[in-house]
């Protein structure tokens, strides 16, 4: 295994490099040289951006503790359904749904012409669980009805008398929602696209225990109570709990959530028989500018190298390299050949080293280390994607601009496409490095010449440094840096 070390950023990476870094992108843009992201699709295990509040259920593990991490830059209040972007999404409850905005999604129970007061409910893959929570809503009144639980040998188990209160409860006291997977909801009239003035409708977590020693394959549903004048019972999703179970499409009759507008194009029929419907967040939102926060889309374009990394507030999106995980391996959809890294970081506790190790497609293994800096710093420093975030502090925003997402440049072999690449943090202790992101700089297109050579080092550069990133002269003994290489001077 091949083994080279980078010079250390800023107080231990020379400052022309820097300078000159600095100056080279605009030329980099004009030589059409791409700077392409790259798609982690395994590797990632915290998120460390909140989206909303209360900021602590936004975070998984975040960056020194659950509850400490950046957050976006528009506080948006949020009156409707999760958009899609972020499904799955846990309820209010807990329970994990996955509903499909842009066909028909709900099953609806109705004795009123065109429904059946009742449907059955096929499973795509047959699931073995203790319980199963159905989403529903009930329009013009409460709504009961019973459940079937079909098994794959042949048997089912009965489930009756379950109630479900009409959708509208408007009160704002979180004690009042017991067993509401979500609340405080805005409504659509599909007619004409006005938003109620009412904002307080509701959907439930209906819990229905199963037989786990047998594989479920679907469930029939009845609803019990009504006439034609209501009530209307719509099953929205189900799940196991930390699953979302997926159903075959043509049991569902329709669709009861706008995405867009006009509604009437996007939804099939009303919730009740006043025709409102459920809207996406997208369409019902208030949002106001939070100062010292990361982009609201997701979107962040480096001051410092110029790539563009897209950053997934609803999903994981860092690899928290702790005491308990200290190594990361990422995975990309795709292998890439570059000569220049560059990642996407921050880390609280101070400034270490970070061993890399590149996957070659071919097998082998080089390894590389970079120098990984504290989150915080008094002025910024030159090679921030990002500088003068805020961030949060015990669940609270704290007003404190100077925290940064860094870069750090490496430079790998361009001969051989890399699969992945695995992060080490050596010294672990307190300190936590965070990556979010990796980009590239690939072969320069039209036969233009990149001024950096293969290393990555200006031409002609001739200044060393020891491990610890001090610069040394021609009669220092022992290992030196070189234009990021590491060389043995005698």
């Amino acid at each position: 295994m091949k083994v080279r070390t980078t010079i250390r950023e800023n107080a231990e990476r020379p400052k022309f490099l820097l300078l000159f870094l600095a100056l080279l992108m605009p030329w980099l843009a004009s030589a059409q040289i791409e700077v392409k992201e790259l798609k982690i699709v395994q590797g990632l295990n915290a998120d460390v951006v909140a989206e909303d509040e209360p900021y602590s259920n936004y975070f998984v593990q975040g960056i020194d503790n659950v509850m400490t991490g950046f957050y976006v830059d528009e506080k948006i209040e949020e009156i409707g359904l999760p958009v899609m972007e972020k499904m799955p999404v846990a309820s209010k409850t807990g329970v994990i749904y996955d509903i499909d905005y842009t066909r028909n999604n709900a099953l609806m129970l109705s004795y009123a012409s065109g429904f059946s007061h009742e449907g059955t409910l096929e499973f795509i893959t047959p699931i073995v669980t203790p319980q199963l929570y159905l989403l529903t809503v009930s329009g013009d009144g409460a709504s009961t009805f019973k459940v079937v639980v079909n098994y794959e040998d042949g048997s089912n188990s009965e489930v009756n008398n379950i109630k479900v209160a009409d959708w509208w409860n408007p009160s704002t006291n979180a004690a009042d929602h017991n067993g509401e997977g979500f609340w405080g909801l805005h409504r659509m009239n599909r007619s004409n696209d006005t938003m109620d003035q009412f904002i307080g409708f509701s959907l439930y977590d209906t819990k229905i225990a199963c037989d786990d020693s047998k594989k479920i394959t679907s469930v029939k549903l009845t609803l019990t109570t009504g006439n034609t004048s209501g009530p209307e019972l719509s099953i929205l999703a189900l799940s196991t709990g930390d699953t979302p179970v997926e159903v075959k499409q043509e049991c569902l009759n329709v669709d009861i959530v706008a995405e867009d507008l006009p509604s009437k194009q996007f939804t099939t029929s009303g919730i009740d028989r006043s025709g409102f419907v459920f809207v996406s967040n997208n369409l019902s939102t208030e949002s106001e500018e939070v100062a010292g926060g990361l982009p609201a889309n997701g979107v962040l374009n480096s001051a410092f190298s110029g790539a563009t990394y897209h950053i997934d507030y609803y999903h994981l999106n860092a690899a928290r390299l702790d005491n308990d995980n200290p190594t990361a391996t990422l995975t990309f959809d795709e292998e890439v050949k570059a000569n220049t890294l560059y990642i996407l970081y921050t880390a609280c506790g101070g400034s270490r080293q970070i061993e890399v190790t590149y996957n070659y497609n071919d097998g082998t293994k080089e390894q590389d280390v970079f120098w990984c800096k504290d989150w915080y710093s008094a002025t910024p420093e030159g090679d921030e994607a990002i500088y003068g975030l805020g961030r949060i502090y015990n669940n609270a925003l704290v007003a404190d601009y100077h925290f940064r997402l860094m870069e750090a440049i490496l430079y790998p072999d361009l001969d051989k496409p890399i699969e992945s690449i695995t992060f080490n943090n050596i010294d672990r202790g307190g300190y936590i490095p965070i990556i979010m992101g990796l980009s590239c700089l690939q072969t320069p297109v039209s036969g233009i010449l990149n001024p950096l050579d293969k290393s990555g080092n200006m031409a002609n550069t001739k200044r060393r440094f020891n491990l610890s990133g001090q610069e040394v002269g021609d009669d220092y003994k022992g290992i030196v840096i070189v234009g990021g290489r590491k060389v043995l001077q005698r």
